[in-house]
This record gives C-alpha cells, sequence and structure tokens, in this order.
C-alpha cells in the first residue's frame, strides 16, 4: 500500500428538490469532490451523510475518476458504458446507518477502502437513492467525503 501524505476533507451540499423522489433517482444532481492536485490518487475511507430533514433515505453513492453524463437532479440514473469505465466505487448507505439526534440525521460509513486516480484531482459522484424520500427544504442534505491521498 501507498504512503499517503494528507487527509483531505470534502463537505458538498448539493441543491436538491424540496419534494418527492423516487427509487433510483439522482439526489442533487452531479457532485464534485475537489481533493487535491490533478495526476495523484488515494483511498476514500469515510461518508458521513448529514440529513437535516431527517429522512433516512438509503442510497448509493456512484464515485467517478472523470465526469460522467450530466443526470440532473430527481432523474432516473442512468449510467452509460463510458461512465462505467471512470467508475471507481460505490457506497452504499442503508436506512439503519443513520443516528437521529435532535431531529437531524446522521449517517458515518467508515473504514471504507476505495482506491483511485483523479487525473483532474476531482472525484464526480451520483447519490441515488433506493427508496422515495421527501424532503421538505433545498439544503437539507450535506456529504462529507474524507480520502487519504498520495
Amino acid at each position: 500500500m501507498p504512503l499517503f501524505n494528507q487527509t483531505h476533507i470534502c463537505d458538498l451540499t448539493p441543491a436538491i428538490t424540496a419534494g418527492a423522489y423516487s427509487a433510483g433517482d439522482v439526489v442533487g444532481g452531479l457532485l464534485v469532490f475537489a481533493l487535491h492536485s490533478a495526476g495523484g490518487g488515494g483511498v476514500v475511507r469515510r461518508l458521513v451523510i448529514i440529513d437535516g430533514d431527517n429522512e433516512r433515505a438509503a442510497g448509493r453513492l456512484f464515485l467517478f475518476n472523470g465526469p460522467p453524463a450530466a443526470v440532473v437532479d430527481n432523474a432516473p440514473f442512468a449510467p452509460t458504458r463510458a461512465d462505467l469505465n471512470k467508475l471507481v466505487g460505490v457506497i452504499a448507505v442503508s436506512a439503519a446507518d443513520y443516528t437521529t439526534v435532535n431531529s437531524r440525521a446522521f449517517a458515518l460509513i467508515r473504514d471504507l477502502s476505495i482506491e483511485f486516480t483523479a487525473p483532474d484531482g476531482r472525484l464526480y459522484g451520483y447519490f441515488v437513492c433506493d427508496a422515495t424520500p421527501v424532503y421538505t427544504t433545498t439544503g437539507d442534505l450535506t456529504l462529507r467525503l474524507t480520502a487519504w491521498e498520495d
């Protein structure tokens, strides 16, 4: 395993629909995690989802090392073959992964080991819901990705 010289944490709060999603829909559109300078790589170690609406929505975060085809918020996720060639990992989040505190929820997915290279210094992602959450405001979710980088 390579030596890692830094830990990088990237928070994103995408604009989401204040309303209902269908299972298989993208939540928040394309997510761009700016990690480091171009050409490097590392290992994704942790995902935290902060859910201000306490929806506790199960889903999967698909991570790519290059920009996938555009899918807007609240539209079905339909990756192309070219997109799948850029796939570096998928992080599953179940409803049971969430903890509720003060009418808000968070999910903490630890001990991940998703190796990646990032030619442009970014990872790209889509969070795809597995059920039918109904959010009340457009800023209800924050996704925090932690990576060890070389």
